[in-house]
């Protein structure tokens, strides 16, 4: 997966026509796939629909248990400080 970043897909994708050169890609799903216009030689303008080899990878999800552990260590840090000031 390509984070914020421009390329051309005529130099990444493999066994398109002759001749042919992707000129508009308008659409992605969440499978990778790519909706895209060439246009060529004869009857080789139109419309391809582009597939990845590999599907892309799912941006990682924290797990709620790590918020919870974050959360309890923030508290008994703020708990700890509040009875050290009480004592002076």
């Amino acid at each position: 997966m390509h984070d914020a970043a421009l390329f051309d897909l005529n130099d990444n994708v493999s066994g398109l026509p002759a001749g042919l050169s992707l000129t508009i890609a308008s659409a992605i799903n969440d499978s990778g796939q790519i909706l895209a216009y060439g246009s060529g030689p004869g009857s080789t303008s139109g419309l391809y629909l582009l597939t990845p080899d590999s599907p892309p990878s799912p941006a990682p999800v924290p797990e709620p248990a790590t918020a919870v552990l974050l959360g309890t260590a923030l508290g008994s840090l703020g708990a700890l400080k509040r009875s050290r000031s009480s004592r002076t």
